[in-house]
C-alpha cells in the first residue's frame, strides 16, 4: 500500500465520521451479528455450521454527491446470524460491523464512487489491498 492510498483512506474515514456525526447514514440494527468465538488467543467466526479462522474483513466506503461518505466493515462471504442464537452459546459473542476492526486485520479497502461511472455505466470502484493501520495498532487487535 502506498502512502497516497493510506492518506486517501484516512481522509475518507474523517469524511465518513463527519457525515455520521451529522446524522447521515445511521447504523441500522437488524438483530443479526457475526458470531465470534475464540480458540486460545485467536478469534474465529462461525455461522453455526462452519468456522473461519482467518476471515477476510473488508472496509468499504461509498461516496455520493454532495460530499456524503459512508464507511462499513464486513466479513466477506460469511453470513450474520440472530444475536439471540449467538448469546445462547457460552463461548460466542455477537460482533457488529463497527466492532470487526478490533478483532481482525483489514483484508482490503473497497471504495465505490457513485458519482463516477465506468465505460459500462457501472459505479466506479477502487480496491486497495492490505491493512492501512500501523503494525502497532494491529498488534493490539490480535490480543
Amino acid at each position: 500500500m502506498t502512502k497516497e492510498q493510506k492518506q486517501k483512506i484516512l481522509e475518507l474515514m474523517k469524511q465518513a465520521a463527519a457525515c455520521e456525526a451529522n446524522g447521515i447514514d445511521p447504523k441500522i440494527q437488524d438483530g443479526t451479528a457475526w458470531a465470534l468465538c475464540r480458540a486460545g488467543l485467536f478469534p474465529m467466526v462461525t455461522d453455526g455450521v462452519r468456522f473461519w479462522e482467518s476471515p477476510r474483513m473488508i472496509q468499504e466506503f461509498d461516496l455520493f454527491a454532495g460530499g456524503v461518505v459512508t464507511c462499513r466493515y464486513y466479513l466477506r462471504n460469511i453470513q450474520t446470524v440472530q444475536q439471540a442464537l449467538i448469546l445462547a452459546h457460552d463461548n460466542m459473542e455477537p460482533v457488529m460491523g463497527e466492532q470487526l476492526p478490533e478483532h481482525f486485520p483489514i483484508y482490503e479497502t473497497v471504495i465505490f464512487d457513485h458519482t463516477l461511472k465506468d465505460s459500462k455505466g457501472r459505479t466506479w470502484r477502487e480496491v486497495i489491498p492490505g491493512d492501512w493501520r500501523e503494525k502497532s495498532e494491529k498488534e493490539g487487535i490480535q490480543e
